[in-house]
């Protein structure tokens, strides 16, 4: 009631303060800080796996298919690129943000561990 009645009675005023919280409010607007472009580390862990020696075929047959079945297990995994060169196969793991990395970390080399005990590269001899 109190508000009110100032301001019809005193409408001067009344505008003036107006005035003054709205300039108030451009200046605070201004020296607001925005970062357009946020440092954001993205959760992401590049895994190299050297065979030397082998094609690409033989690469992607006896590592990206093995690899790429051990790391099904790890959780929190948003998309896995997967590349076979001569004699090198490239893994990028891409992980949720929420996930914890260092736990990823754990998670993927204990998967990449399973997968090196449990199914070695077939030789060509056998």
């Amino acid at each position: 009631m109190f508000l009110s009645n100032f301001s019809v009675r005193r409408p001067v005023v009344t505008v003036v303060i107006i005035i003054m919280l709205m300039a108030l409010g451009l200046l605070a607007i201004k020296k607001l800080k925005v970062n357009q472009i946020p440092d954001v580390a993205l959760p992401l862990l590049v895994v190299d796996i050297n065979y030397p020696g082998a094609s690409p075929d033989t690469v992607e047959r006896e590592v990206l298919n093995r690899v790429e079945k051990s790391l099904q297990s790890v959780t929190g995994i948003k998309e896995l690129k997967a590349s076979a060169n001569e004699g090198n196969a490239n893994f990028l793991v891409f992980f949720e943000f929420k996930k914890n990395l260092i736990e990823a970390t754990d998670e993927v080399r204990n998967a990449l561990a399973q997968c090196a005990t449990s199914c070695p590269p077939k030789s060509a001899n056998r």
